[in-house]
């Protein structure tokens, strides 16, 4: 009896012992933990001939994947849960540029937030407003085909200048310096001096005028519009040599004073055209009165249109007095054409 138990054990432990070999050889152990990026060593089958250079640092025991080409299968070992990335080798120091880029940045929102008509705001046609250059501005402008204006901001409240004519003919200079600042939220105060010569350039009488004066201004500007109201005033003294030089000069100084009272407007309707609309009263004044020996209305209209750095105006002058409205009217229904060029810096 003794003898079948131990056959039948022996038989059964006979057909167990494949199974238990294969759940021994089943039994699957854990593998190293690695970070991602990279796996275990113990499940690659083969690797790449030519991987790329991985932007991970793997620990021992494990490889990166960018490098594995085949896994085993089955897998001899079971992932174990990730760890954080090892931490990649310390980058030189990269200099903080954050400030400069935000300044320029902020210097370019600046630039791109002034419209280009916005800076000419010093003139309306013939005459400035109170609106001055700001420093480190410069406005050079060139009136018909003789006449050049040469203007600089100077400071925040100060703007010099010079007048000059081509020699052609005649030839001037007159340099000027202006006082300008800002009152409440619309308005602007100017004022300004300037002295000059004016005279003959070719020997036909030598004719020379010395002249000194000022202006004062007064603009409102709201929005895309400016009012401006001004005189200038100024006298001088006239120098004629005479066909013989002999003679010397003679010099007779202006009896009274020429005052130009003048108003002009100027709408802004697009972010590089406006129109200007400009009217003067000059006379000259004897003894505390106007005279009437001789008067002249010139009225100024046109459009300004502007680039980043070049500007120009194109429009009619209409100098109302009796010899223009007699003769002259019929053949310039508008007016006679004017033009100018300028360029900002």
């Amino acid at each position: 009896m003794i003898g079948y138990q131990t056959f039948f054990i022996g038989l059964a432990a006979l057909m167990l012992w494949p199974c238990i070999s294969l759940a021994e050889d089943s039994a699957v152990t854990t593998c190293p933990a690695c970070p991602a990026g990279c796996v275990p060593g113990e499940m690659v089958e083969s690797f790449k001939s030519s991987a790329p250079e991985s932007p991970n640092v793997c620990p021992e025991g494990c490889v990166p994947i960018v490098s594995v080409k085949s896994f085993l299968d089955p897998s001899p070992c079971e992932p174990a849960t990730a760890t954080a990335p090892a931490p990649a080798p310390a980058a030189a120091p990269i200099a903080d540029t954050t400030e400069a880029k935000d300044s320029t940045d902020s210097e370019t929102r600046q630039k791109k937030s002034v419209r280009s008509v916005d800076r000419t705001g010093n003139r309306i046609t013939a005459f400035p407003t109170a609106k001055g250059l700001k420093p480190k501005e410069y406005v050079v402008t060139g009136y018909g085909a003789g006449a050049w204006e040469f203007q600089a901001g100077v400071t925040e409240h100060i703007q010099a200048g010079l007048l000059t004519m081509l020699p052609v003919g005649f030839w001037g200079i007159a340099p000027t310096v202006r006082g300008h600042g800002k009152i409440g939220d619309y308005f602007y105060l100017s004022g300004g001096l300037n002295v000059g010569y004016w005279g003959t350039f070719a020997d036909f009488g030598n004719l020379s005028v010395l002249f000194f004066g000022g202006s004062t201004e007064l603009s409102a500007v709201i929005g895309d519009h400016t009012i401006n109201l001004g005189i200038n005033a100024f006298t001088g003294a006239r120098g004629n040599k005479g066909w013989d030089d002999s003679e010397g000069m003679n010099w007779k100084f202006l009896y009274g004073t020429i005052l130009v009272p003048h108003i002009g407007y100027r709408a802004a309707f697009h972010r590089n055209w406006s129109f200007q609309f400009e009217f003067a009263v000059p006379f000259l004044a004897k003894e505390g009165s106007p005279s009437d020996d001789f008067y002249i209305l010139p009225v100024f209209y046109g459009f300004r249109g502007h680039g980043d750095m070049l500007f120009g105006d194109v429009g009619f002058c209409l100098p109302f007095s009796e010899l223009f409205v007699e003769y002259l009217w019929e053949y310039f229904p508008l007016g006679i054409p004017y033009f100018s060029l300028g360029f900002m810096f």
